[in-house]
């Protein structure tokens, strides 16, 4: 009994295997983007964690500006116990007291001097320095990248692999037509 066209076992075949061919590129791209938005998730709901001596930060102000705009990602290295190695220009990350009572809070600046009193830091887009003196023990980290612009990045990444998936279905359908 017969239930429509027959259907030979060798064209089954080779159609399995161009669907092989074609899905591995998606399926990597959809790996490295899982990673990274793992990434992104680690980054926003541990913060104050390192992953081997690095962490992600994301920047909320606009003191560091242009250098590093709002929304920026920051890869920082933990400082470690001791480091002394700190130079005029380093991009450091300390907790400051704010003086509302708010509480703790992260700052990122950059180093703009160094003395037998401490260490002075100042914002780029701040017109003068910090009120404060930091000492090296202060320095939570040092940001060794800057990743400007991650969410239109990421959102362009996610639109061309759309895109290009669906641009290849449409031309597997005519192809098969």
């Amino acid at each position: 009994m017969s239930f429509g066209k027959d259907i030979d076992l060798e064209e089954i075949g080779l159609m399995m295997e161009d669907k092989r061919k074609h899905s591995g590129g998606f399926f990597l791209f959809c790996g490295i983007l899982f990673l990274f938005t793992c990434l992104l998730w680690y980054a926003k709901l541990y913060q104050n964690g390192f992953l081997f001596g690095y962490r992600l930060t994301f920047v909320l102000s606009e003191s560091m500006e242009p250098e590093i705009p709002v929304h920026g990602l920051l890869l920082e290295q933990r400082s470690k116990e001791g480091d002394t190695a700190y130079k005029t220009g380093d991009i450091v990350t300390f907790p400051m007291e704010w003086e509302n009572g708010s509480g703790k809070h992260r700052v990122t600046h950059r180093i703009v001097s160094l003395s037998e009193e401490g260490i002075r830091t100042k914002g780029d887009h701040n017109p003068k320095e910090d009120s404060w003196v930091l000492q090296s023990g202060d320095i939570e980290s040092r940001v060794v990248f800057i990743f400007r612009y991650p969410i239109p990045v990421i959102s362009g990444i996610v639109l061309v692999g759309i895109l290009s998936t669906t641009m290849r279905k449409r031309k597997r359908v005519k192809d098969t037509r």
